[in-house]
């Protein structure tokens, strides 16, 4: 016995030729492969002993896969923005409207590494799906709970039968979480006379979903630290703007707040640390002058005397853009005339006579302190060097200048021929060059 007709692209017949005894009987396995929702007929032939012939006519129809949604409103499922720890659920009824049961599973695969925990997003049931022919249902249940703030998303549930995935409906939500941060949580005033008052701006900002009130714990800033606005609110995305001022009624070194609390609504609060310290001045009657030529430098020595049984390890504070000075000075108990080396080396120059600005702040340890005014004249530069060349008329000669920039950033330059001698140049004798150059910060060109 065996079958001699060929297997197609839709049909495969599993048989092994054999001899078959008296009363015995075998099986045929015919696999149906429909490739078009189409009637299919197909006639197998068996060959009996090579002499006679049997057939066997085969019935079969292809049906389309049609697993949908029950209702259309669902081809987008909207989870919302819930909060943290809040958990939405969704049901989505699907239907079979194929002519044929089928079992099937539901993927869903969300790009977002916080989508892809169970505990946040799950699908349910997800495996082992079974759907009568025409009509058959079943509800699938859609289960969000973020555990942290979660951007919009849109992922995709994927039906996947028979090694066909196509895609079944959407999802769409966000998580919404409160974050609220300081754009700087520690502020240092340094040092402050007393009876005078430095402010900070700090900004809170609202960089999560949901707006909420915040409001400080003014207590903790008293007496010596004051803040405004107390209270308010931040919507998303949104910065308020806080003054901070530091106004001491007492001399103190160190003067300073550890965590104070800024409560906020549904949230851990936020901490703002504080230093500074306040000192007396003494005006001193000397005013340092300091005068050279722009882009040199000068130094002039502060005489300091420790009269106390103290050794001093003094900060100095100093403004004005072109002074600088050692961060310390030790000054030893009884020690007389103590120089301190402040240098001033500006890069401008001020016009109609002005003076460059500044002073520097010698605090004591006592409270007391030691205030010097300073005074600055930037004179015209010197030139850098002098150039001399002989060369031949009526021959082109180039001079490279190398132009140096003082400042970190870009400088633009202007280049400017003036004619020393003699007064009057023949007229076929020129002298040209760049109006223009730009020179990289801190390099040479």
């Amino acid at each position: 016995l065996d079958c001699i007709s060929p297997n197609n692209s839709y049909l495969e017949v599993k048989f092994q030729p054999c001899a078959l005894a008296p009363k015995k009987t075998t099986e045929a396995i015919i696999i149906f492969y429909p490739r078009e929702p189409i009637k299919y007929q197909e006639v197998v032939t068996f060959e009996i002993n090579g002499l006679t012939q049997q057939t066997a006519t085969v019935f079969g129809q292809g049906v389309e896969m049609k697993i949908e949604v029950a209702n259309q409103k669902h081809r987008v499922i909207n989870l919302k923005a819930p909060r943290i720890g809040q958990v939405v659920k969704k049901v989505v009824p699907i239907i079979n409207r194929s002519s044929a049961p089928l079992t099937f599973s539901l993927t869903v695969n969300p790009n977002q590494l916080l989508l892809q925990d169970q505990k946040v997003l799950s699908i349910s049931p997800n495996n082992g799906i079974k759907l009568d022919a025409n009509g058959g249902t079943c509800d699938v249940v859609v289960a969000f709970s973020p555990l942290h703030r979660i951007p919009q998303f849109a992922e995709e549930v994927m039906m996947e039968c028979t090694g066909v995935s196509k895609p079944l409906f959407v999802i769409r939500g966000s998580g919404q979480g409160i974050e609220i941060i300081l754009d700087q949580d520690c502020i240092a005033f340094g040092a402050v006379v007393l009876r005078s008052q430095v402010t900070r701006l700090i900004m809170i900002q609202n960089v999560g979903d949901i707006g909420v009130s915040f409001k400080w714990d003014i207590v903790k800033f008293k007496p010596h630290y004051s803040i405004t606005p107390v209270e308010g609110y931040v919507s998303p995305g949104m910065d308020v703007s806080l003054e901070v001022a530091f106004h001491p009624d007492e001399i103190h070194a160190d003067i300073r707040l550890e965590n104070v609390q800024c409560f906020i609504e549904g949230s851990k609060p936020l901490q703002l640390y504080l230093t500074g310290s306040c000192v007396a001045a003494t005006a001193m009657k000397e005013v340092i002058n300091f005068s050279c030529q722009v882009r040199t430098s000068q130094v002039h020595g502060i005489g300091l005397v420790n009269r106390t049984n103290q050794i001093w390890n003094l900060k100095p504070l100093i403004e004005g853009e072109y002074w600088t000075g050692p961060k310390n000075i030790i000054i030893h108990p009884h020690q007389q005339n103590q120089t301190y080396e402040i240098t001033y080396r500006p890069l401008s120059m001020l016009m109609d006579g002005k003076k460059h600005q500044g002073s520097v702040f010698f605090p004591l340890p006592d409270g007391t302190g030691f205030l010097y005014m300073l005074t600055g004249i930037a004179e015209p530069p010197k030139a850098v060097a002098i150039i001399n060349r002989e060369v031949p008329c009526k021959i082109p000669h180039t001079v490279l200048l190398s132009i140096n920039n003082w400042l970190p950033k870009l400088q633009r330059f202007r280049a400017t021929i003036d004619q020393v001698k003699p007064e009057r140049l023949e007229s076929t004798t020129t002298l040209k060059g760049l109006d223009y150059i730009e020179v990289p910060g801190s390099s040479r060109r």
